[in-house]
């Protein structure tokens, strides 16, 4: 499995090298989550020496007095990291965030790859959207991966 890291665009090719991150702010019943994301854990980014791919918690606390939490990507693999990733569905705090996309992104295969291509790929005719946007088969992840060669 490949994914995308969201702050460079690059691949993220082995799951000791991702990081699972996000904001929270508030305390109490006010707390909320935002800006959950796949990203390259900081040994790991190709943006070494000079930056990172990671939030920079100085800056998020500016911004609106937010912390980072964060989980290695290895929590959110398998049945253990598919059941973090419900727990999250279920917690209101992470009621902003798009976990059904995070689970797509993390537990089925080429997704995140080919999640880029998708609308491009309907209107150029790659594949044919049999069902809600958003939801594809692993014939048609293959076929985008394919014809774009991203594999």
């Amino acid at each position: 499995m490949t994914w995308i890291c969201d702050t460079c665009g690059e691949r993220i090719i082995d799951p000791q090298h991702g990081w699972v991150e996000w904001i929270q702010v508030g305390t109490g019943r006010n707390t909320r989550v935002r800006d959950m994301r796949i990203v390259h854990h900081r040994p790991a980014s190709p943006r070494q020496p000079e930056g990172r791919c990671q939030f920079n918690g100085q800056d998020e606390n500016a911004k609106d007095g937010g912390g980072i939490g964060d989980r290695p990507l290895l929590s959110y693999l398998g049945p253990d990291g598919l059941m973090n990733l419900l727990e999250h569905l279920a917690d209101p705090t992470f009621k902003d965030i798009d976990i059904p996309e995070l689970i797509k992104r993390i537990h089925v295969p080429g997704y995140d790859l080919a999640k880029r291509y998708f609308d491009e790929a309907v209107s150029e005719g790659v594949i044919e959207l049999n069902q809600e946007p958003g939801f594809y088969t692993q014939r048609e992840i293959k076929a985008v991966l394919d014809h774009y060669d991203l594999g």
